[in-house]
């Protein structure tokens, strides 16, 4: 706890969610993943690129829906680049939101079991304690053409996480813009979906992409951005 407490002060204790959020309600049984199924995902993460576990149940899910809803979106660029790595996609957004809301209560609670099960890895992916510094609220509408496939930036370490809190969408990580070996992910309400960051054990990061929006989705994404912190600068373990 000690160490935690002095990383802590290093990254700014405003970024750190499990201190700031020591004891809440997603701690006291809302946040329903056990700690062996966390462990199978990031086994997951390690062998297949992605992994994803039942986080949330039908009560949870809506005590976070209910503060999506309140946060302001805007619509995202249809395209971004160009020629071959052009990516489109077509959803709404709401980045790094000020006020704390349960979405914070929430992502302290997961934050916890996550350092948790990293500590028990042969091999941990990043350095200890880990925390994410990064998150975004999307929004795809019913019909919506979903993300075709990309990486997420280099600037995001460790594991990028994203909850499904209600909606129907198809969700695929795969090796190239192409689709090709497309594996279907559960993106159900209460699933969190975690895939390689960057240089997670020397591994890349895998494409992915969202399609068949049949019912509006409402995903809450957590990621660590380097480019956010001054000490330390990353969070990875320096191989």
């Amino acid at each position: 706890k000690k160490i935690l407490r002095n990383l802590a002060m290093e990254i700014g204790q405003e970024q750190y969610y499990s201190l700031r959020f020591p004891d809440n309600i997603f701690d006291q049984g809302l946040l329903k993943s056990t700690h062996e199924e966390m462990l199978n995902a990031l086994r997951d993460v390690a062998e297949k690129g992605a992994g994803a576990l039942s986080v949330l149940d039908e009560e949870g899910c809506a005590l976070l829906l209910e503060e999506a809803r309140k946060l302001s979106f805007r619509s995202c660029l249809n395209t971004i680049g160009a020629g071959e790595k052009a990516v489109t996609q077509d959803f709404k957004i709401s980045l790094n939101f000020p006020d704390e809301t349960r979405l914070d209560e929430f992502s302290a609670a997961f934050e916890r079991q996550l350092n948790e099960a990293f500590a028990e890895l042969t091999e941990c992916p990043v350095r200890l304690p880990y925390h994410f510094n990064d998150r975004a609220m999307l929004i795809y509408e019913e019909g919506s053409t979903g993300i075709s496939p990309h990486k997420d930036h280099k600037c995001f370490e460790g594991v990028v996480a994203i909850l499904t809190l209600t909606g129907s969408a198809d969700f695929y990580i795969c090796d190239d813009r192409d689709k090709q070996n497309s594996i279907l992910l559960p993106a159900r309400s209460g699933v969190m979906i975690m895939m390689r960051g960057a240089n997670y054990l020397g591994m890349d990061r895998p494409f992915h992409y969202v399609e068949n929006i049949t019912k509006e989705r409402y995903g809450f994404g957590l990621r660590f951005n380097a480019k956010e912190v001054d000490a330390p600068k990353s969070l990875l373990l320096q191989r």
